[in-house]
């Protein structure tokens, strides 16, 4: 089971958020109750698990509906691997909150073609590094292609 890539400009963004939160709910309920598709469970997880805002937005059976429908398509028919579905939560959070999964350092000062910075943090992760400044707001983004040379001096 794999997440779908929701890069798409046609779609909105809340289908898109919807979308991926009934996905990982479904994932997250299947992996906790081994399958079973009981909707006052899913009823009691969904209101435990997902959002307020999203709670508000829709009656709960609205989203038991979902995520039900979800794990009756895709979990039930496949029978993947609880294994699997933990690596493909953590990959797709890798991949969408790549900063979360950053290792951080302190940096006394950065130069390079977008700029010269004192004082700044970077942080490396699988998409590359980041020179955020001390509130950790992101003044640049490079992926690892674009670097070119790294030198320490003292």
């Amino acid at each position: 089971m794999q997440f779908t890539n929701f890069d798409n400009d046609n779609i909105s963004d809340a289908y898109l958020q919807e979308e991926v939160l009934v996905l990982m709910a479904a994932q997250k309920y299947f992996i906790d109750n081994d399958g079973d598709v009981d909707s006052t469970k899913i009823e009691e997880f969904v209101k435990s698990w997902l959002p307020k805002e999203h709670l508000s937005a829709h009656e709960p059976s609205y989203w038991v509906e979902k995520v039900k429908k979800e794990i009756e398509n895709d979990f039930l028919k496949e029978k993947p691997n609880l294994v699997s579905l933990k690596s493909d939560i953590v990959t797709f959070a890798m991949n969408k909150w790549y900063n979360l999964f950053s290792r951080f350092y302190d940096v006394d000062k950065v130069v390079g073609p977008s700029g010269s910075w004192t004082n700044v943090i970077i942080g490396i992760n699988c998409k590359g590094y980041n020179i955020m400044d001390e509130q950790e707001n992101v003044k640049v983004h490079l992926s690892f292609i674009e670097i070119t040379r790294i030198s320490k001096g003292r």
